[in-house]
């Protein structure tokens, strides 16, 4: 949230430091209600709060900038950087985000006009994603400037358009009786802010205008992040030494070693250090488009206007949300011309306890009756001791391991609503009869309400299964793009998954816990009052405790009863082993530097 500041002569009362305080906090819930409500409950909301803020404050005083993301096709939307204030909420309109002649949920192939990103210009992997059955990451060190960029004229990275001829290709065989397998070798590279400045391309006091980029490599950033185990990061990661990386992404495992093996030869001595880390799908058509929990992975991708049609439901975001230099990039102004097309890559190695979660799952699902809504009658129609195990786990991801939302689904897993495009992201958290926010039917800290995506993620899993006798450890290789750092994963990683107070749902901040997947534990001081004595259940209260050193401490704040919940016993069984920022140019921009 941002509020504008008054300009000189403008007859707008100016907010006391109270009033400010108030806006911040209806901003927030705002906020929520926007990713949250339904799109008729939603307008009428924020009229009453505008209309009640105009009487409060005066009017005029409230100008909120509200994030640009839309629920569909027919729902309301909202601009990134338009000012709202009361009455201009009069200029929401619902609208058409998709033209007519078009099955929903293709990708567009007709020509791109000049305020869309150019598909033969930008990275393949940034908003298609490849294709890809393997994948490997090569992390390195520039040894040699001069023969890099000599070598760099003759790599040519895989770009959108060749990978949209190759889903075509794809989706034609599988329409055959034919062998569907096709055969792919993808590509792309990008660079680290220390890479950038070896390369000479800014120097070590620019600034790029993302705090998280500018700060450095994400090794130095760990507090903000809430990685406990740096000293235990992969050593691909370890210190923030690389340069760059390649991604390569294949059809098989085979093609994307000697893809690899390529690229490492071509580039020769002029790179060096190199770290490498292999990702694969899993194996068996069940498990296939899973991670290693056995979620189905990727579901609520943002759909970008004007380049992917979306399904109904389905969150769409501006082209610069993702790539920069056009409608949605915070920075569309200032860019420098040569980041135009390019986007910025968080990856993440992220090491997942398959055997403690199962484990997990199994101790608490005798439970299940604590977890279903009051509305189900357990008597009639219990669980079964798997429908119990899969419940919890439900509960702390948001989804079902089909990818169902809990929200449609608060019991049992629906796998025909899962494969369904145009129902699996066509809901909110909204029920019936309750004008406030609601856990009723799926927690405030599930994974997948915590992270509310801003960004695109095409993650694949590494390591190999449970139960193979080579087995050591498994996870998922995460990679998300984003025009800004600061405002997609950042603000997903520490703002959303790790805030013990989001999602805001009232007034008075509540605990809501963190992230019970990827968050980590906090930590939780215990004591009992000194009084003795009951505390108060609700409300602002000060309590007196006396510490081990005989310290008498007074602590203040607001307390709640704890309701009794999965969410409140999280297993926390992510632990990162490290991961990197990185710069991704278009092609035009690495023809230039290799020149």
């Amino acid at each position: 949230m941002q509020y504008a500041t008054t300009p000189p002569g403008d007859k707008r009362i100016h907010c006391s430091r109270f009033s400010g305080l108030i806006i911040v906090l209806l901003s927030q819930i705002l906020q929520q209600i926007l990713i949250e409500c339904d799109h008729r409950l939603r307008l009428r909301l924020l009229r009453t709060i505008c209309r009640s803020l105009d009487c409060f404050l005066g009017q005029g005083c409230m100008e909120a900038t509200i994030p640009n993301v839309t629920r569909d096709a027919e729902d309301v939307s909202i601009s990134g950087s338009r000012t709202l204030e009361p009455d201009s909420l009069k200029d929401l309109r619902s609208r058409k985000l998709v033209t007519p002649g078009h099955r929903v949920g293709e990708i567009l192939l007709a020509d791109i006009p000049d305020d869309l990103p150019k598909t033969d210009n930008v990275q393949g992997d940034i908003y298609i994603l490849f294709p890809k059955m393997a994948e490997n990451f090569i992390f390195f060190v520039i040894k040699d400037v001069t023969d890099f960029k000599s070598k760099l004229k003759n790599y040519t990275p895989t770009n959108t358009t060749t990978v949209l001829q190759n889903l075509k290709e794809i989706s034609k065989k599988k329409g055959t009786e034919d062998d569907p397998h096709v055969d792919l070798q993808q590509s792309q590279i990008a660079f680290t802010q220390s890479g950038l400045i070896t390369l000479g391309v800014i120097k070590s006091s620019d600034k790029l205008g993302d705090s998280i980029f500018d700060d450095g490599p994400l090794w130095k950033q760990v507090p903000k992040l809430g990685d406990s185990q740096r000293d235990q990061y992969s050593p691909a990661f370890k210190y923030g030494k690389k340069h760059g990386v390649f991604m390569v992404a294949a059809s098989d495992p085979d093609l994307c070693k000697k893809e690899s093996d390529r690229i490492k030869a071509l580039f020769g001595f002029s790179i060096g250090d190199v770290d490498e880390e292999a990702g694969f799908v899993r194996p068996g058509k069940k498990n296939r488009g899973h991670e290693h929990f056995g979620y189905k992975d990727g579901v609520s991708q943002p759909a970008l206007r004007g380049l992917v049609k979306p399904h109904k439901g389905q969150l769409q975001a501006d082209p610069g949300v993702v790539v920069m230099g056009y409608k949605g990039d915070p920075l569309l102004k200032t860019r420098p011309a040569w980041m135009k097309d390019g986007t910025y890559m968080v990856i993440r190695k992220l090491e997942q306890d398959v055997p403690y979660f199962n484990k997990y799952l199994q101790f608490y699902s005798p439970n299940w009756r604590d977890y279903v809504p009051k509305d189900h009658d357990s008597n009639k129609d219990p669980l079964s001791t798997k429908e119990a195990e899969e419940l919890v786990g439900a509960r702390l991801v948001g989804r079902w391991k089909s990818g169902a939302p809990l929200a449609l689904a608060p019991v049992r897993d629906n796998p025909t609503m899962a494969a369904d495009k145009e129902q699996v992201n066509n809901f909110d958290y909204t029920v019936q009869g309750q004008l406030n926010p609601s856990d009723y039917y799926c927690p405030f800290t599930a994974h997948a309400r915590k992270t509310a995506p801003r960004n695109l993620d095409p993650g694949i899993p590494y390591g190999l299964e449970i139960g193979d006798p080579n087995a050591t450890t498994r996870g998922l290789l995460f990679v998300c793009y984003q025009s800004s750092i600061d405002n997609g994963f950042y603000r997903q990683t520490a703002g959303f998954a790790g805030n013990d107070f989001f999602p805001h749902t009232d007034l008075i901040p509540k605990y809501q816990g963190q992230d019970p997947i990827i968050g980590g534990p906090p930590k939780i001081y215990t004591a009992t009052p000194d009084q003795g004595g009951d505390v108060a259940e609700s409300g602002k209260v000060t309590v007196q405790v006396t510490n081990g050193d005989g310290t008498l401490v007074e602590v203040t704040g607001f307390s709640s009863v704890v309701q009794k919940s999965v969410t409140s016993m999280d297993p926390y069984p992510v632990t990162s082993r490290g991961g990197e920022f990185f710069f991704v140019p278009s092609l035009s921009t690495l023809a230039s530097w290799a020149s």
